[in-house]
């Protein structure tokens, strides 16, 4: 059975795939570093580029032996790139065999503050002048915009500072001192939308305004902006049944929709209004120790859905290019989508434990993660969530707003009505405070990594049971992993 095994894990086609990576290695050294990876291929091609794979064994070294002799100058041909560390931004360069096909993996840690960094080697090729063109005109070495949609025409405009036209997707302009790309891509015309609204009937901690925000926000996607009603999920209480009802699973089930086959171009939308709350993060990744939730409508039953849960499905899938705005109107909803990114009137703050994804995503909360969000009357008084009034009444005032005017003018609004809850942003990209605000406008990744870089670890600070919810969620008891959990077993509510 250990011999089958052994034959498993580095078989003939996973050796010759690590081969395709890295064609310097011999198949000795590929399947000694798959048994001791147990068939892994990533990790197997990691261990061979930073040295880390076992020792060679008597076999191998006799068929490195009998290998011919390499040209001196081959045995010590190197590369290196420089890479932008993800915590301080120190520049440093990493070396990687001349051989090493492009896209492998390489890691290594900042020299200055020790985190962990990860790149792919770059597809370095010959000039534009000496390679093939796609039909647009574009070099094969780099990302033709053009190419995404089978209806475009594609001309070659200007380029950029690297030499790249300026209709495509430059590498070199990724570097944090490089000059930002000039143009979105092309959208695709798709557009997909999901509103949550949670008024809790009958429960305790009921609230008046959360339908309400949802068909406000419905009326400024459909008559300001010009979307569809088709291309909106709704899911209210109101609708006690059926896939309508805003409950744990329906809920995931409408975001997994939302992000499923996105692509580069496409525009996607997302508004909760409801109870939010928080729970321990086991983890330690927030900084306060306590992961963000939504709570559906059977949340008693099924429990909550962290803030983790929810990027997992409508945010890290995404790809480069695409475009997710998202508004959270509920207690602690501050970091509500665990994006990396926090505006700040005095520029953008990173998150010390950040999770880098590709695509452009931005949230706008109801208040800070220690804030709680309040229910109130919107233009004539009517019921709604304080910050989805403030967002809608801001946007028809105008439609296209400086990402730093929307703020400033959702605050003014807020204080005009009492109320002292602060609106947040962030975002998944950094990105100038002038830059105007439209629902289809999308900036490309720029960062130098993606995943979750991990710097610190935070113990939980739970805070006092305040507002409404207070009384509804004295009555309930854990009912399972994610689920509710009493004050004393370390959750928080709001």
């Amino acid at each position: 059975l250990k011999l089958v095994d052994c034959l498993v894990m580095s078989s003939p086609q996973k050796i010759q795939q690590i081969r395709g990576i890295l064609p310097h290695v011999s198949e000795c050294r590929a399947e000694s570093a798959l048994q001791r990876y147990h068939g892994n291929v990533e990790a197997a091609v990691n261990a061979l580029l930073t040295g880390g794979e076992a020792q060679p064994s008597p076999a191998q070294r006799q068929d490195r032996a009998a290998a011919p002799p390499q040209p001196q100058g081959q045995q010590q041909q190197r590369k290196t790139i420089t890479l932008a560390c993800g915590g301080c931004r120190h520049q440093f360069q990493v070396g990687y065999p001349a051989g090493t096909a492009p896209g492998a993996l390489l890691q290594a840690s900042c020299p200055q503050c020790s985190a962990v960094n990860q790149a792919k080697v770059p597809n370095v090729q010959s000039p534009p002048s000496q390679q093939g063109l796609c039909s647009h005109g574009v070099p094969e070495n780099v990302y033709c915009r053009a190419c995404e949609s089978p209806q475009s025409q594609g001309q070659r405009p200007g380029c950029c500072e690297h030499g790249v036209a300026d209709n495509v997707y430059c590498r070199a302009c990724e570097s944090p001192k490089a000059q930002s790309i000039s143009r979105p891509p092309k959208l695709t015309g798709r557009k997909r939308g999901v509103l949550v609204g949670i008024n809790y009937f009958g429960q305790r901690g009921q609230l008046r305004g959360c339908i309400p925000d949802v068909h406000n926000m419905q009326r400024l996607l459909t008559q300001t902006y010009g979307w569809h009603t088709s291309d909106l999920k709704i899911l209210t209480d109101d609708k006690p049944y059926g896939n309508l009802s805003p409950t744990r699973m329906n809920i995931c089930a409408a975001l997994q929709w939302l992000a499923s086959g996105a692509q580069p171009g496409d525009v996607l939308f997302f508004h909760f209004s409801g109870h939010g709350a928080q729970q321990e993060d086991p983890q330690g990744v927030e900084e306060d120790g306590m992961n963000e939730t939504i709570l559906p409508v059977d949340f008693k039953q099924a429990g909550m859905i962290t803030d983790d849960q929810i990027s997992q499905i409508i945010v890290h899938p995404l790809p480069n290019g695409s475009r997710l705005t998202a508004v959270m109107d509920s207690c602690h909803s501050g970091t509500g989508l665990d994006l990396p990114f926090k505006w700040t009137y005095r520029g953008w703050k990173e998150e010390t434990n950040p999770h880098f994804s590709p695509a452009d995503v931005q949230l706008f909360s109801g208040c800070a993660d220690d804030d709680c969000s309040a229910d109130a009357g919107g233009m004539y008084q009517a019921p709604g969530g304080a910050m989805t009034t403030a967002l809608c009444e801001a946007l028809r005032m105008n439609p296209a707003p400086t990402y730093g005017g929307l703020m400033q003018q959702m605050s003014y609004v807020l204080r005009q009505r009492g109320f002292s809850q602060k609106p947040q942003l962030s975002s998944t990209q950094p990105f100038e405070f002038d830059r105007t605000f439209l629902l289809d406008d999308i900036t490309v990744n720029r960062n130098q990594q993606l995943g979750r870089v991990f710097r610190r670890r935070f113990p939980p600070r739970p805070r006092n049971i305040q507002g409404p919810l207070s009384d509804m969620l004295g009555l309930v008891a854990g009912v399972g992993a994610g689920m509710l959990m009493m004050d004393v077993a370390g959750a928080l509510f709001g």
